[in-house]
């Protein structure tokens, strides 16, 4: 199965909300992947709100 991964830029004015990841340890926008049936647009926004939290 083909797994897609997106992020998202989160701004407020001139921040920009990264993340540390935890493969590897660098800074990223946060986002997520999607395996099945699942759209990356439902996908990105729900793995954002759950690394928010």
């Amino acid at each position: 199965m083909k797994r897609t991964g997106a992020g998202i830029a989160v701004r407020r004015g001139a921040a920009v909300l990264l993340v540390r990841r935890r493969d590897d340890g660098q800074w990223d926008v946060p986002g997520g992947g999607s395996e099945g049936a699942e759209a990356i647009e439902e996908t990105t926004p729900a793995n954002c709100a759950r690394k928010l939290s």
